[in-house]
């Protein structure tokens, strides 16, 4: 998924550590998250994992936005959560990546 979308969306400029979780991190400090998984669905171990992983943004350096794509698809609430923050969300990835 990195290799197609720094290939075809965006180049990715450098690899980091949001939480436990990997993303990637454009020249336009832009931070995206690529999940190779069929479905996200909001549920209280993800909405804490995610909570977690989000104090750590402070520590990254230039951060402007951020993406999170999913392979599969991404349920209401789980989308819902995330545009609240401003993350742009994008589901079917792996056909908008020709995977």
């Amino acid at each position: 998924m990195i290799a197609a979308y720094h290939t075809q969306i965006k180049p990715v400029a450098r690899f980091v550590r949001v939480g436990k979780a990997p993303f990637v991190q454009r020249a336009d400090g832009v931070l995206v998250g690529l999940f190779p998984i069929d479905y996200l669905a909001w549920t209280e171990n993800i909405a804490g994992r995610h909570a977690t992983n989000m104090r750590d943004l402070p520590h990254i350096s230039n951060v402007t936005g951020g993406e999170i794509w999913i392979e599969g698809d991404v349920s209401p609430q789980a989308r819902a959560a995330l545009e609240t923050e401003r993350w742009v969300v994008k589901s079917d990835a792996g056909r908008q990546l020709d995977l």
